[in-house]
């Protein structure tokens, strides 16, 4: 498959199955920037890597008043990894 053959439709569907711009680009066969900017030309947003989906569960579970000591053996992560994750939120 060619970066010029990628549509809309295509991007999405390999962002889903295989992740990164990175990634995506080690499949095709170039190089990131080349696919960042396909990704920019079709409006797409970058990959929403599984850290954000996750970094949201962690200050759930702080809301909801779980220790940071039990979110962090939750997320097999270090405590001080967890309180960053807070501070920055």
């Amino acid at each position: 498959m060619k970066l010029s053959e990628i549509d809309e439709t295509i991007f999405y569907k390999l962002q889903e199955q295989i992740g990164s711009d990175s990634d995506i680009a080690r499949m095709i066969g170039c190089s990131r920037q080349a696919v960042g900017k396909k990704r920019k030309q079709l409006n797409i947003p970058p990959f929403q890597s599984h850290k954000r989906k996750r970094n949201v569960q962690i200050i759930q579970m702080s809301k909801d008043g779980f220790k940071g000591v039990d979110i962090a053996q939750t997320f097999k992560m270090s405590v001080s990894q967890v309180y960053r994750i807070l501070k920055g939120s």
